[in-house]
């Protein structure tokens, strides 16, 4: 394997994050290898409940294929946040560019909703946020692209339309706190973006359902799912300004109506 088959695969999985599509190669060998825990492996676990949310979805809103992939995507946030605090050996870059690109590539090789066979899941709505949100994560955290570059209107775009269409759908009544992740990783990504209003306005009416008042409760329920305090606090608590704000001018409301 040369490096030119290295920078090749890369530019690939980097131009299919860049336009949502699946990438055309498919993986190295020592790519596909760098999905175990061989040479990165980890002494502490700080995260011990990344991911826990996503089990009581299979077979709902997601699929097997799926669960694998956000199961790779929080251990790999375990793996950044290891090595950020300290609590692991940093290992070959080598070894943390194949795992990063092996999880990479398995995400956007995922089914979209049309794609998924009859059954396959009970809500293609849940199952397509969750995806896209996913992605949104991934840019952020575990393969980041500057906001320059018009992702992020573009996936905010998506997950605004596709929230839109199943706003009556049942799966949000069954899974709130799924639609908390969801609106608060859109919300944080639509900040640079004409989407922002939105998700403010539909987080905070998600908040009020659950009585949350303060952010706090929000960021405990983030770590059920896919979070990472030093990557996604501090643009979740400037979210979570406007949300309160929206959630005071509701209240107010109420009680002018009274």
């Amino acid at each position: 394997m040369t490096h030119i088959d290295v920078s090749v695969c890369s530019s690939d999985i980097l131009g299919a994050t860049q336009s949502l599509s699946k990438p055309y190669w498919p993986l190295l060998e020592r790519t596909a290898k760098g999905n175990t825990s061989h040479g990165i492996g980890l002494p502490y676990y700080p995260l011990g409940n990344l991911g826990q949310g996503f089990h009581t979805l299979r077979v709902i809103g997601i699929s097997d294929g799926a669960a694998s992939v956000l199961q790779a995507l929080a251990d790999l946030t375990v793996v950044i946040e290891c090595y950020s605090r300290g609590l692991a050996p940093v290992p070959e870059l080598s070894a943390v560019i194949d795992r990063r690109n092996f999880v990479q590539h398995a995400l956007l090789c995922l089914p979209t909703a049309d794609e998924l066979d009859f059954g396959e899941v009970s809500s293609v709505y849940l199952y397509e946020s969750i995806r896209y949100t996913a992605i949104i994560y991934s840019i952020a955290v575990t393969f980041p692209l500057p906001p320059m570059t018009g992702i992020y209107a573009k996936l905010t775009a998506l997950l605004k339309s596709i929230l839109g269409e199943s706003e009556l759908d049942a799966c949000w009544k069954l899974y709130p706190k799924t639609l908390l992740w969801i609106l608060t990783l859109g919300g944080i990504a639509a900040s640079v973006t004409p989407n922002r209003t939105w998700f403010v306005q539909k987080l905070s009416t998600v908040c009020a359902a659950l009585k949350i008042s303060r952010w706090e409760v929000i960021a405990e329920e983030m770590g059920q799912y896919l979070w990472l305090e030093r990557a996604c606090d501090a643009g979740g608590r400037k979210l979570w300004l406007e949300v309160s704000r929206e959630l005071c001018l509701g209240h107010d409301f109420e009680e002018d109506d009274d």
